[in-house]
């Protein structure tokens, strides 16, 4: 209870920052996506999948222009969105978005291997576990 708390209250915080300078969206963003994995350490998904998708919008925004800084944290919350769609059975929007982060992080791995290949193994795994 007590981390929700302090989650809203930093999100109300990054929220009015970010009507005034949009530098505070990624604060918002990291701050959405955190509160969505507590929700679903909560087995509040209903609210998980509403955090990660506002998530994924801001980040997909953010990275319109600044794709390699924000491509990667995109993929991260596609894979994150992902295994709690896999958790509740909706696997057809787990391979959709386990496929789309791994197709970024594949563009990334061919520069930074060390970085991001695991990523693509984690997500080929997962993607072949899927029924």
């Amino acid at each position: 209870a007590e981390a929700r708390q302090q989650f809203e209250e930093a999100l109300a915080l990054y929220r009015e920052l970010a009507n005034t300078d949009q530098v505070y969206l990624p604060y918002v963003a990291a701050t959405l996506h955190n509160k969505g994995n507590l929700s679903r350490a909560e087995n509040s998904n209903a609210e998980a999948r509403l955090q990660y998708q506002e998530t994924l919008d801001i980040r997909r925004g953010l990275a319109q222009t600044n794709p390699a800084a924000y491509m990667p944290i995109v993929a991260q919350t596609l894979l994150t969105f992902g295994l709690l769609n896999q958790a509740e059975n909706r696997n057809a929007e787990a391979r959709k978005h386990y496929e789309e982060a791994l197709g970024i992080f594949r563009q990334f791995a061919a520069l930074a291997p060390s970085t991001y290949q695991p990523r693509v193994e984690q997500l080929e795994q997962l993607i072949r576990e899927l029924p």
